[in-house]
């Protein structure tokens, strides 16, 4: 079980640069090019208990999917010398089983299991799974699954189309007489209808009063297409099944909220975690929005759940060469150790960190994350089957990846670019079992420096 409120991760306050090379600049004097084609087994800080070997127990098979992949977690009793081993195989309809990558031996956070991830899918399709376990002690089992990876998400079609502009209450959402503000609108609203928001200055929004969607039958808020949509941020804490399209959030001082859309708080000072939710937030769709301006853009939350984060454009509010506890403070996507979130395709600038804090079963791919104070994409606090490919991480203060902690694993990095990092292309913190193949890595300084300890 995961606390309401996880402790995040701690920070060093000495030691590290202070300054951050300014966007476009060339500072690679003599990079070094590092090509990452070998398999990462890291077993640190996980030692293996001074006891006989027993045999393995098998126990419950969860396996779960996003729209590219696949990831299976097989519990165990036993195995206290981890000589366990797992094999996958998969295969598409009319398609021969073939072999992915073994599962791997985990013992993290409290858990006893092997588990791994298929890669590189298509969405919407019903894969076989075979999974087999043994252990050379004792105990074997194997099982065939079949699941089906997520479909590509679209709005809801069939339902209203519902007229708003900005105002305080009134109109009836018709085009020649609108809802009066996003709030009025949002509580008449039934699962299926969009809410079509006319060109304007929204303000402040929060959900109070809101009506959830449906599972497959969401409710859309999108821009009209008449002009510019703009919000001061939108408090996401009661409702699901949600599609934000084409809006401009833009930071408003006197608005008070430093953070443009969200569905948890941060415990007040720095890194002290995230405040307890009151109810799940699932099934949210975030695409083709832009956020200008603000210390923390998008944060989602413990208790969340299959959120999408598609197509976005995030300029954050730091200023390049910051030091301290002000370069380390505030994230472009904070997913808040929430569970099977997809964030790709979007850009994001001017932040603290691009990514952090996916929970179980999130992907991370296609993103272009630059011009940061702090890290690339943390993946801190993240557990089983987190993975991240395909991202071009570039001039960054501190780091590329954050492993800081890995409370569990397996997680998966293929296929990135990291250009430009003051210390690490990987951070290490209690680390535990990993795939990294293909990565790219350029910099004048080493791909593990003396921060990866």
């Amino acid at each position: 079980m995961r606390c309401s409120a996880p402790i995040r991760r701690k920070r060093r306050t000495t030691g590290a640069p202070t300054d951050v090379p300014g966007a476009g600049e060339v500072l690679c004097k003599q990079p070094i090019m590092t090509r990452f084609l070998i398999l990462l087994l890291f077993p640190v800080l996980c030692p293996v208990p001074a006891v006989a070997a027993t045999n393995m127990i098998p126990g419950n098979v969860e396996i779960k999917s996003t729209w590219h992949s696949i990831g299976v977690r097989w519990d165990i009793q036993g195995d206290d010398n981890h000589d366990a081993t797992g094999q996958l195989m998969y295969a598409a309809p009319g398609e021969s089983l073939r072999p992915a990558f073994p599962l791997l031996r985990v013992d993290g956070n409290g858990g006893n299991y092997l588990a791994g991830s298929i890669l590189f899918l298509k969405p919407g399709t019903r894969y076989t799974v075979q999974i087999s376990i043994d252990d050379p002690d004792g105990g074997s089992d194997r099982t065939t699954l079949a699941i089906d990876t997520r479909n590509l998400p679209y709005p809801a079609t069939g339902g209203r189309e519902l007229h708003v502009t900005p105002g305080n209450g009134g109109g009836s959402g018709t085009r020649s007489d609108p809802y009066l503000g996003l709030e009025t609108a949002w509580a008449a609203a039934q699962p299926g209808d969009t809410l079509l928001l006319h060109s304007g200055r929204y303000g402040a929004v929060r959900d109070n009063n809101g009506a959830s969607g449906q599972p497959g039958n969401r409710i859309t808020i999108k821009s009209a297409g008449d002009g510019k949509v703009t919000l001061d941020y939108l408090e996401l804490a009661n409702q699901s099944h949600i599609w934000i399209e084409g809006l401009e959030f833009r930071y408003n001082p006197a608005a008070g909220s430093d953070t443009a859309l969200y569905s948890s708080l941060l415990n007040p000072g720095y890194d002290n975690g995230f405040q307890s939710m009151h109810t799940d937030i699932n099934d949210i769709v975030i695409s083709r929005n832009s956020f200008i301006g603000y210390k923390h853009s998008i944060r989602a939350g413990p208790r969340t759940d299959g959120w999408v984060i598609i197509d976005n454009t995030i300029v954050g509010d730091k200023e390049l060469g910051a030091s301290g506890t002000a370069s380390f403070d505030g994230e472009g996507v904070e997913l808040g150790h929430g569970n099977n979130h997809i964030v790709a395709y979007n850009s994001i600038t001017r932040v603290a960190d691009g990514i952090s804090f996916p929970g179980d079963n999130c992907d991370l791919f296609s993103n272009d994350i630059f011009d940061l104070t702090d890290d690339g994409i943390e993946l801190d606090g993240g557990e089983a089957n987190t993975r991240a490919w395909h991202n071009r991480i570039h001039n960054v203060g501190h780091n590329g990846f954050s492993f800081q902690p890995q409370y569990s694993g397996p997680w998966y990095l293929v296929r990135n670019q990291v250009i430009n990092y003051q210390e690490s292309g990987i951070k290490f913190r209690d680390t535990d079992r990993f795939v990294a193949i293909h990565n790219t890595f350029i910099t004048w300084n080493e791909v593990l420096d003396h921060w990866s300890g």
